[in-house]
């Protein structure tokens, strides 16, 4: 009984801190990609890239899209600084404003890393500011930079370490399974 108990526990102890393991991610690191200018007049939105292949580990290709706009009745230029951020497999863009006739407004944010797409938390060209000329964030002056999470477009398939952990619990559970067998013939 003691062995199994032992069995059981260190099976337990296993699974929690690889579970632990698996959770923890690296902190959020944050990559200047450079700025993005729309000096268009009247205002229209612009199509803006940066090649981020570079930022993560394994792709061969990544680009960072997104369309940038100045107010809609500027006749002025607009720049925004724009950055990449990586936190384990969860990706971040950062846009802050700098320099303008008034605002600077962004949407469709969209990560491609080889044809996998990862969207931003508003979808595209999700108007959340109530009219297509914001887009989803705006900043002008000094306001707080517009932060945009970039998640998997489609989860259909579990992550990598998703799939380790449920191979992890079907072993824990086969070694239960023996040891309650191996106590039956025991006893």
């Amino acid at each position: 009984m003691k062995r199994y108990l032992k069995s059981v526990i260190g099976s337990w102890f296993t699974c929690c801190l690889l579970l632990a393991m698996s959770q923890a991610q690296a902190a959020l690191v944050w990559t200047l990609l450079g700025s993005a200018t729309n000096s268009t007049n009247p205002s229209v939105w612009e199509s803006k890239s940066f090649d981020v292949t570079s930022l993560i580990g394994g792709a061969t290709a990544a680009t960072l899209s997104f369309d940038l706009r100045n107010d809609w009745n500027s006749p002025g230029t607009t720049v925004s600084r724009v950055e990449f951020g990586a936190e384990g497999q969860n990706y971040f863009a950062r846009f802050t404003y700098l320099t303008g006739d008034d605002t600077s407004h962004w949407r469709n944010v969209v990560l491609d890393i080889d044809g996998l797409l990862f969207l931003d938390q508003f979808g595209a060209y999700n108007n959340h500011l109530g009219d297509e000329l914001l887009g989803t964030a705006m900043q002008g002056g000094q306001g707080e930079p517009g932060i945009y999470s970039l998640r998997r477009e489609s989860q259909g398939v579990p992550e990598p370490r998703t799939l380790w952990l449920l191979g992890l619990a079907a072993v824990s559970l086969a070694l239960q399974r023996r040891s309650s067998t191996l106590m039956r013939l025991l006893k």
